[in-house]
């Protein structure tokens, strides 16, 4: 049997809760991750995105995501 991770995934300041519980296979990179998210609350492949791994309630975590393009000229 395949493993997988349960999770719930939040829009946070959305005019109403807006939400989705997920089963993601392990194993799979965080692109595939957006894009399942994508998928998942129907929105078309333009969403950047923007991970935060290994946060706490006290201490925040590594982001992990795509810079926009204005961030990308900067730089």
């Amino acid at each position: 049997m395949e493993k997988y991770y349960e999770i719930k995934v939040t829009i946070r300041d959305s005019y109403s809760a807006t939400w989705r519980r997920l089963r993601i296979p392990t194993g799979i990179t965080f692109n595939e991750l957006a894009a399942i998210i994508e998928i998942a609350f129907d929105w078309c492949g333009y969403h950047l995105y923007q991970f935060e791994v290994g946060a706490t309630l006290h201490k925040c975590g590594i982001f992990i995501a795509i810079p926009d393009e204005e961030w990308k000229m900067l730089y």
